[in-house]
């Protein structure tokens, strides 16, 4: 019996560009419904119009979102293991950087960060209850902020270029969750009515809002995709996977 070996080469720039086409695509496809329905009061054609819909859950985008971060994770993963090999004094941070993007996956699939809103309600009584505001980033700057503690040395340690990118990836991916998230909810606070009695154009700027916000955490998690491929390309060139 004879076995042939058979190379699949990835390309960190080829692979880049395709995730930001297809990031692309999909927030204008959900732009498009938006305007459709707000022009023409169409607000299913078949489904089509949710989904595509960046804003809503349990659909396309969700999922492209979710694959994201777990090929993210999983990229962070073959780093962590090729570190154990060497004993790199690192290899811990990678492993847990490849877990956090783990979560993320899981809670951008299952809606876990939902479970805040709850707790969150409850500790400020009224004056969530009476509001639209995203209560859950509360919780979500506490970690961020845990996480800069425990990767400030790690990024140190990391290549000029390799730095560069992890701070564009947390800036963008964060920028868009977090901050854009806290934009968009103190514009339906403000809005509330006229956006859920479908007023434009007020609700038109509310879905261009949700739709950066959206498009920001892919397009932060693509470069964190390209700049561990990079990093793979850059330190260890060609990997070896032996079934």
């Amino acid at each position: 019996m004879t076995t042939d070996n058979h190379n699949i080469q990835l390309s960190a720039h080829k692979t880049a560009r395709l995730l930001v086409i297809v990031t692309v695509v999909l927030v204008l496809l959900s732009m498009s419904g938006n305007i459709i329905f707000y022009t023409t009061g169409h607000n299913d054609i078949y489904g089509l119009i949710d989904l595509f819909n960046v804003e809503k859950e349990g659909n396309i985008p969700t999922f492209f979102s979710s694959s994201l971060l777990l090929s993210a994770a999983l990229v962070l993963a073959l780093i962590a293991l090729l570190k154990r090999k060497t004993r790199d004094a690192f290899g811990a941070q990678w492993a847990l950087l490849a877990l956090a993007f783990l979560y993320l996956a899981v809670d951008e699939a299952a809606f876990i960060h939902e479970l805040f809103y709850r707790p969150m309600e409850e500790i400020l009584g009224d004056r969530a209850a009476d509001s639209s505001f995203a209560f859950w980033v509360i919780p979500g700057i506490v970690f961020v902020l845990a996480l800069l503690g425990l990767f400030v040395k790690f990024w140190r340690h990391l290549d000029n270029k390799t730095r560069r990118l992890f701070l564009l990836s947390f800036c963008v991916y964060f920028g868009g969750a977090i901050g854009m998230e806290i934009v968009s909810s103190y514009y339906l606070d403000l809005f509330y009515t006229q956006i859920d009695t479908n007023v434009l154009p007020q609700v038109l700027i509310y879905d261009l809002l949700t739709s950066v916000e959206e498009m920001m955490e892919m397009l932060g998690v693509i470069v964190m995709i390209y700049a561990s491929m990079k990093y793979i390309e850059d330190n260890y060139r060609e990997i070896r996977l032996s079934f």
